[in-house]
Parts: C-alpha cells; structure tokens; sequence
C-alpha cells in the first residue's frame, strides 16, 4: 500500500508540473566577453567571433566537419566555368526589424570592404571578386576573377 500511495503521490506531482505555464522567455540575451568588444563594423575592424557568431549570418557557414552549408543563401548556383556564383537567398531571411534582406546588402558591404579609399585591413580576403550584382531581392550574382 505505501509504495502505491508513493506512486500516486509522483504521478500527481508530475502532471502537475506538466499543467504549470511554461515560464516567459527571458526579454535580453546577456554575453560574457572575456576582451574588449571592439568595433562591430565587419569590413574593419578586428571583430570578436563569439560575437560575429552571435549577430551576424552569411550566405554560408561551415557544418560540425567545417564544410559549408546553406546560412542566409537557399540555393546557390555555380556557372560551367566555375567563375559566376549565383545565390538565390533564404525568403524567410530578415533583419531584427522585419524587414527583409536583400542582396543588395551583400552588394554593398562587399563594395565597401573592396573600396581603396575605405581602406580595410581585410580588402585582400575580396581580391578573388570580381563583380557583383543584385540581380534581384533574392538573387545574388558573384564574378569571380
């Protein structure tokens, strides 16, 4: 008798926790970093990964093995001769304020990163570019050199 009242008394216990309301989804994220932030400008300045991580999202990012996979792209398309890149976007891809993003974003960072009068330490890493074009909200075309 006493090992079924045992048993009774964890039954109620858990369907009571499982009637409980799920607590509220705290409204900040707080981050500990162990250095200075820096800047957040991404064509610039030396920016911590643990908070590129965390804000940011390419066309790609790499899988548990390091291979790339899909981020902010849906589909990517490679030319025969392998120098033309198109990236169609994710259509479920937004910006914090709704609104969505567009490959002209990429367009104008990439510009800005490749700009001489801008003069980013990381310009070298776009050298391969060639061109590239919004082709439309969600279509991306890279030329490579």
């Amino acid at each position: 008798m006493p090992l079924i009242l045992f048993a009774l008394a964890i039954f109620s216990i858990s369907i009571g926790a499982a009637a409980a309301p799920a607590p509220a989804l705290p409204e900040a994220f707080r981050f500990r970093l162990a250095e200075d932030l820096g800047t957040l400008d991404w064509n610039y300045g030396e920016v911590n990964p643990e908070i590129q991580y965390q804000l940011m999202e390419g066309l790609f990012r790499g899988d548990a093995k390091g291979r790339p996979v899909h981020a902010a792209a849906a589909a990517h398309f490679w030319s025969k001769d392998k120098k033309t890149l198109r990236v169609m976007l994710d259509p479920l891809s937004r910006w914090s304020d709704g609104a969505p993003v567009c490959a002209q974003g990429f367009v104008d960072s990439w510009n800005r990163l490749r700009d001489k009068k801008f003069a980013s330490p990381y310009a070298h890493y776009a050298n391969i570019i060639k061109s590239t074009e919004a082709v439309s909200c969600r279509e991306l075309k890279i030329t490579f050199t």
